[in-house]
Formats: C-alpha cells, sequence, structure tokens
C-alpha cells in the first residue's frame, strides 16, 4: 500500500503530519513504541541525580547524605522521573531492560558507587525494588483509585471494560499477569470493598517479597 502524506491548511499555514508529539507530558509517536518517552526519561534520570547530588551533598547535610538522597530520589525523583509511565502497557524486554539501566545508574551516581557495582547488590543493601516492580505497584494503586471512582469516569469505564472483555493485550490483563507473579490476585469486588491504605499494605508486602525472591535467585547467578 503507497504511504500517503497528511496536510492540510489553516489561517496560519500549513498543518502536516508529525511523527512524535508530546501530549501531557508523554512523549508519543506514530509506531506505538515508547522509544522517544525512554530517551526523556534517561535525560530525566541523570538531571535529577545531579541535583540531588548537589542538595544532599556531605558538605550540607554530613553523615546523613546517603540516607537523605535515597529519601529524595524515592519520594520526588521517581515520580518526575518516571512520570506517568504506569499508563503505558505492551513495554518490551529491552523497554524494561532501558528503564533499569536508568534506575541503576541514578543510584550509583547518587552513592558515588563504580558504574560496574551489581545493581541488585544494590538493591537488597537499600531495601529498594527494581523499576519494574514500583511500576506494578503504581498499577495497582491507579487500579484501586479508578474502581473506587465515579462511574462516570472515563478512566473507569475503560479498566471495567478491559475487565469483561480483555483481549490479554489491554493495560488491564498486562497488569493481571504482573501481578500474578507477586501472588497478588485481582477482583474488582475485593477492590471495591478493601481500603487504600489496607490495599496499599497488601500489595507492598506482596512486592517485597517478590523483590526478596527474585534477589536470591540474581546473587546466586
Amino acid at each position: 500500500m503507497k504511504k500517503e502524506s497528511i496536510t492540510g491548511k489553516v489561517k496560519r499555514g500549513e498543518i502536516k503530519e508529525a511523527t512524535e508529539y508530546k501530549y501531557l507530558g508523554i512523549w508519543i509517536n506514530n509506531t506505538g513504541n515508547a522509544d522517544k518517552q525512554l530517551e526523556e526519561v534517561q535525560k530525566r534520570g541523570s538531571k535529577i541525580a545531579t541535583n540531588i547530588n548537589i542538595m544532599a551533598a556531605k558538605e550540607k547535610v554530613g553523615w546523613l547524605e546517603i540516607q537523605l538522597k535515597l529519601y529524595l530520589y524515592e519520594h520526588v525523583g521517581l515520580n518526575t522521573i518516571f512520570y506517568n509511565m504506569e499508563l503505558w502497557n505492551e513495554l518490551r524486554k529491552k523497554d524494561h531492560e532501558k528503564l533499569e539501566s536508568i534506575r541503576s545508574k541514578a543510584l550509583k551516581k547518587m552513592i558515588g558507587l563504580s558504574p560496574a557495582a551489581p545493581y541488585w547488590g544494590i538493591l537488597i543493601e537499600t531495601g529498594l525494588w527494581p523499576i519494574r516492580k514500583v511500576l506494578i505497584y503504581k498499577k495497582l494503586m491507579l487500579l484501586h483509585n479508578l474502581i473506587n471512582s465515579d462511574d462516570d469516569r472515563l478512566g473507569k469505564k475503560v479498566v471495567i471494560d478491559q475487565m469483561k472483555y480483555g483481549n490479554g493485550k489491554s493495560w488491564y490483563e498486562e497488569l493481571k499477569t504482573e501481578a500474578e507473579e507477586s501472588q497478588i490476585i485481582i477482583s474488582k469486588t475485593e477492590l471495591e470493598e478493601i481500603t487504600k491504605s489496607k490495599w496499599k499494605s497488601i500489595v507492598k508486602s506482596k512486592i517485597n517479597n517478590r523483590v526478596k525472591e527474585e534477589a536470591k535467585v540474581k546473587i546466586k547467578g
């Protein structure tokens, strides 16, 4: 099939087809993958790590340096670096590897470790999760929020529709599979009855146990 270009004219000039554009802080391209967004995430990761190193420098905070850097990174940096990434689905294996690489470089830069330092060793020592688990946690909390929101909320309608007619490739179906890896079973009825604090506690505990299991395998390997 011959590819046709899309053009149009308005009063202020000509409109042309774009291969990529930014919408609400997220880069979207015409191939449907996350390549451009991951480039943006990588830039953010380096900048955030640099800024945190400056704000929590040893000469400013003394012996609290490492603890403060990790706190700022986990509670402020992650939300900035991986902004809205929990809304994406069908990320490829190389996309997940890229996300972990971004997190690994940021942590090593802040702590002052060699680039060759083992990533999983850092996670074990600090008690942090790999970014894939962080995103699963964010997705599960978002799901609880959507299910317990107003019935006319578009996001809720979409998720409920995916629950009923999912084809295995939807955001919900992907999350369901990811959650089951940590022995978290998703039930619409349960989500409607459980409080946010209780759900948060359960999800954190289950994911934490899964991370510990994976860590043992990674260290042995």
